[in-house]
């Protein structure tokens, strides 16, 4: 079976993105979450951080948007989060 790709949105996906650290902050953002090892070069802390609204973005500063630490984490906790969600 094929997985779908990585950059497409799922319903459990609705409320973790993903974002390259270089990329700027979006309003729609959320609260965001450097998931690499090594702080990117260039970016401070100020330009990372936004307020927490209920939606994640999880940061990744690298170049493969399709294979990277954010892409293998939003696998594992957006089915737990759904999870969680439905015992609310």
């Amino acid at each position: 079976m094929r997985e779908r790709c990585s950059r497409m949105p799922t319903r459990e996906h609705a409320v973790i993105g993903i974002k390259r650290a270089y990329e700027p902050p979006a309003r729609g953002d959320g609260h965001r979450v450097l998931v690499d090892r090594l702080w990117p070069r260039g970016i401070g802390k100020e330009a990372l951080a936004r307020a927490a609204t209920g939606r994640v973005t999880l940061v990744y500063a690298a170049r493969d948007s399709e294979h990277n630490n954010a892409v293998v984490l939003r696998g594992v906790v957006a089915p737990r989060a759904r999870r969680l969600r439905g015992r609310v």
